[in-house]
């Protein structure tokens, strides 16, 4: 199998997000969404590949002090 570029392509979509202070400051949980209205080759109509119809990250992010932080997906 060989990639190539697929041209022109209709992409539709909805997104939405959360973020949620576990602890103000310090500790935060993030979420966000997409799903996929369409995702298709414009000349062809055929749909593109490896797109997922729903799409779904969440993660922690923690603030140690000023200068350090880490996250966890």
């Amino acid at each position: 199998m060989q990639w190539q570029n697929g041209g022109k392509a209709l992409i539709e979509g909805i997104e939405a997000s959360m973020a949620v202070p576990l602890m103000p400051d310090r500790l935060n949980w993030n979420t966000n969404a997409t799903y996929m209205i369409a995702s298709e080759q414009k000349d062809t109509g055929n749909p593109l590949s490896i797109i997922p119809k729903y799409t779904v990250n969440t993660f922690l992010d923690w603030t140690i002090t000023s200068a350090l932080s880490a996250n966890v997906n």
